[in-house]
């Protein structure tokens, strides 16, 4: 599947191409994103990853209203968060633990992310429903205003929409 540009929902001006897996223990995504600029804004577990280029996850086991929030630099940094999201307001709370497994790494020129969420971690149980978007930030090596890319483009600046989590 293809991220789209997020703001106006058309094709990327940088392709990446996610792939999904769910098993009984992981949600696992692989990111391969072309023009791998590989810019990390900070090597600081929980810091501002989203500064520079970063792939994300927004994942809930649960409702829309709380989802976890999981982004992985180009160096293999980890931001994880959980978000209280009412509609109007958003609330992070950085875990201090991080509980994720990913790799990054650069391949034929494509930046190459497997990101693995345990799903017991995030309240998952056997046969319920998953709500995610996949998402791309890409800031051309650090030089320019960030381009957004999400697989359920929210149509905004923002990725923060919990009306665009995706039912799996």
């Amino acid at each position: 599947m293809l991220l789209r540009e997020n703001i106006t929902g058309k094709e990327a001006v940088y392709k990446t191409n996610v792939e999904i897996e769910i098993t009984d223990k992981y949600f696992h995504v692989n990111y391969v994103s072309e023009h791998p600029s590989m810019y990390s804004y900070t090597d600081k577990y929980n810091g501002e990853i989203y500064n520079g280029d970063a792939v994300e996850l927004f994942i809930t086991a649960n409702d829309v209203d709380k989802y976890y929030e999981f982004e992985i630099a180009p160096n293999n940094t980890k931001f994880v968060g959980k978000i209280d999201n009412d509609g109007n307001n958003v609330k992070l709370t950085l875990l201090k633990k991080c509980f994720i497994k990913s790799t990054s790494k650069l391949i034929n020129n494509n930046w190459v992310v497997d990101l693995y969420v345990p799903l017991s971690r995030i309240g998952h149980k056997a046969g319920k429903t998953l709500k995610y978007n996949i998402l791309r930030i890409d800031t051309d090596g650090g030089k320019t205003n960030a381009h957004l890319f999400a697989l359920h483009p929210t149509m905004c600046g923002s990725f923060h929409k919990r009306d665009f989590l995706l039912a799996k």
